[in-house]
């Protein structure tokens, strides 16, 4: 019994390393591929550079003015969370609170609406709203972002059905 456990275990942390290590790999690519030079992206993405570089640092700094960009992403998403969280748990709530046909079939319809891909609706209404003007500052994209992921987070909070009266 003992040499199973210690077979478990070993055979978890194999596969737990496995992962890691294909979770930081995106993150290797990256920041190598940020210390070569134009050619040597084109040379060989996935191996070291011969000749490490910072030159690309100033570059994604001023030029392409990555502080506001960050900047602007962390605020478009931290409200769109704070929003996303704020409805979809007040839905969530309304149709737990009122079983019977009509919130079962509120309910499946956003549970139906996570199945359709995020690619045939994100290209229309990118589509629908580029006749706006710009995308990216009339918020649209933004709107899309949000309508998008309240189908997923109505379908999670109503999982608190399942507890008893007295938790909810």
């Amino acid at each position: 019994m003992r040499t199973k456990e210690r077979t478990h275990k070993y055979t978890m942390m194999f596969i737990g390393a496995i992962v890691s290590l294909l979770w930081i790999y995106p993150f290797y690519l990256v920041f190598v591929n940020s210390i070569k030079t134009k050619s040597g992206i084109f040379k060989g993405t996935l191996g070291l550079p011969t000749e490490p570089t910072l030159e690309n640092y100033p570059v994604a700094l001023g030029e392409l003015d990555f502080l506001l960009t960050f900047f602007n992403s962390v605020v478009v998403t931290g409200v769109s969370i704070l929003i996303i969280v704020l409805f979809t748990s007040m839905a969530a709530y309304a149709l737990s609170r009122k079983p019977g046909k009509s919130s079962t079939a509120i309910y499946f319809l956003f549970a139906i609406c996570m199945l359709i891909p995020f690619q045939s609706i994100m290209i229309p209404l990118v589509s629908l709203f580029g006749g706006c003007g710009d995308v990216e500052s009339n918020g649209s994209s933004d709107y899309v972002f949000r309508v998008r992921l309240k189908h997923g987070g109505i379908s999670l909070c109503r999982c608190n059905e399942k507890y008893p009266e007295s938790f909810r």
